[in-house]
């Protein structure tokens, strides 16, 4: 809607004329879509390359070669370009100041300065040279293209150093490189700390605290469990700092970021609260205060909460609990030890399914195992997983649906034996491997696999579970074990060797004045 505003004109002689009605303008925004601007722009920048048409400068390479370029552009790609445009005397002339053997790369930078691309494709032993040219003269986009390139072409080649790749990326602030190194390292967080890749705790060790941090809070980093993510933490504050007071400031940075709540509480107190020194961290009993609040009203969302419960996606050797609200089997087991144990003790001569409190779902693989405390009778026992859609009021895992094994040692896929080991006995380890991605389901045996399901649905469900008939019979859930690094011991080492090499030092020195 426009406003009319009625204009009265006066003639030279200051007498009035007729009234003329005046319609101011409207206006409309013009946005920049950067889309219409590449496809206008782009053709017309690729056809002044190399093109002495409106040329404004001559750039000498060291070769003596000269290359007719356009100011507006330099100036508008680069800083350092920029300031040698300003003081270059004459301007219509300017020498690249690179070395001979970069006189090629430099050319390849020109060729993307005017086509954002490279015409022909670069050789991967010169990505390097390639990219720390274009850091020099900032070219951003070509860096960050090299950067990807050349993570790709030494993963693939398997003969690179992932934190030497990472400290160049932070040198030479190439984003690109930096989040290709941060994923491998979440991705294969666990091989390197086993060392299952050559030397990789060693290179983990080797990371800065910035970067740790950045792992720890990461939900992609694949760990078999939390505790094995606190092990490693603690490792490395206590190897990274030189001082006792300089690891627990490592630890003040990384420990929030521990999802506390897939500990365990007995782990948490065996381990953690047992160890005076890492007590003696102040942030420390807060997040134990706040992992124990949330085991108490797990669904309440304090304001003030500084914990992180979200699982991990790729979570793998997962900490398990029994459901003691599953109605159909209320009264039939007790469970015990923080709902891992489960002991069966009512309903004698019944035969009663026990599922865990949470089922297995996609993404991600899962580890867990269960520890036959006491099987006593003969009676049918199985052992297994469930799909979700399993009636678990029923009384036998026996149906189409489950993948178990029995007191026998006979495997199962519902009603059919499809493998036989030995007869299960007190005090067997089984453990399972469920993976969504690979679609398998592994069972153990002391740590023998003595059977793989394959096709395993993608996007059903999993429970875990139990049936036993005979009174007694008392299965604890477990992930695997793992062994605990004492916190302190690097610096209680390094003491002891320097305590060794001051009294071999004073022995030598008694001899000598002997």
């Amino acid at each position: 809607k426009m406003d009319v505003v009625e204009k009265v004109d006066q003639d030279d002689n200051g007498k009035q004329s007729v009234p003329v009605t005046v319609t101011p303008p409207t206006t409309v925004s013009v946005t920049f879509n950067p889309t219409a601007f590449a496809t206008h722009i782009h053709p017309a920048m690729k056809l002044l390359y190399k093109d002495q048409f409106l040329s404004d400068v001559v750039l000498i390479l060291p070769d003596e070669q000269r290359l007719p370029a356009h100011k507006f552009l330099l100036y508008t790609w680069s800083t350092k370009l920029r300031f040698a445009l300003e003081t270059t005397t004459p301007a219509e002339e300017m020498r690249i100041d690179i070395q001979p053997d970069e006189v090629d790369n430099f050319k390849l930078l020109f060729e993307f300065m005017y086509t954002g691309t490279l015409e022909q494709p670069v050789a991967t032993n010169n990505l390097m040279s390639l990219l720390q040219l274009a850091e020099h003269f900032g070219i951003d986009p070509l860096k960050e293209a090299c950067g990807e390139h050349l993570f790709d072409d030494m993963t693939s080649r398997g003969d690179f150093n992932v934190v030497s790749l990472l400290e160049l990326s932070r040198k030479l602030k190439v984003s690109s490189l930096e989040a290709k190194c941060a994923g491998y390292l979440a991705e294969n967080f666990q091989e390197m700390w086993n060392n299952e890749i050559p030397d990789g705790e060693q290179l983990l060790l080797r990371l800065e605290p910035s970067t740790w941090v950045e792992l720890v809070k990461s939900d992609d980093v694949n760990v078999s469990r939390e505790e094995e993510m606190l092990n490693a933490v603690l490792k490395y504050a206590d190897q990274k700092g030189g001082t006792p007071d300089e690891s627990k400031a490592i630890l003040n940075r990384l420990l929030p970021h521990i999802r506390w709540t897939l500990c365990s509480s007995a782990f948490l107190i065996k381990h953690i609260e047992t160890n005076k020194v890492l007590m003696s961290i102040p942030v420390l009993r807060d997040l134990l205060y706040e992992t124990y609040r949330h085991r108490i009203a797990p669904k309440a969302r304090f304001p003030d909460m500084i914990i992180n419960i979200s699982p991990r996606k790729p979570s793998t050797n997962v900490s398990l609990q029994w459901d003691k609200n599953q109605s159909f089997t209320n009264g039939v087991y007790a469970l015990e030890d923080d709902l891992s144990t489960a002991h069966k003790n009512g309903q004698p001569g019944m035969i009663y399914i026990l599922r865990t409190k949470k089922p297995l779902e996609r993404p991600g693989r899962f580890y867990w195992e269960m520890h036959l405390e006491a099987i006593p009778g003969a009676q049918e026992l199985h052992v297994g997983l469930a799909e979700e859609t399993f009636s678990f009021d029923t009384a036998y895992l026996r149906a189409h649906g489950t993948y178990y094994i029995e007191r026998s040692g006979q495997v199962f896929q519902g009603n059919n034996s499809v493998a036989t080991s030995s007869a299960l006995a007190a005090n067997d380890d089984l453990g399972f491997a469920l993976d969504f991605e690979a679609r398998t389901f592994m069972i153990f045996v002391n740590g023998t696999c003595v059977h793989t399901f394959t096709g395993m649905s993608s996007t059903l469900r999993y429970y875990p579970c139990i049936a036993a008939r005979d009174l007694g019979v008392k299965i604890s859930l477990r992930s695997k074990s793992i062994k605990m690094y004492e916190f302190g011991s690097a610096k209680l080492v390094k003491k002891t060797t320097e305590k060794t090499t001051e009294n071999t030092t004073e022995k030598t020195t008694e001899k000598e004045d002997h």
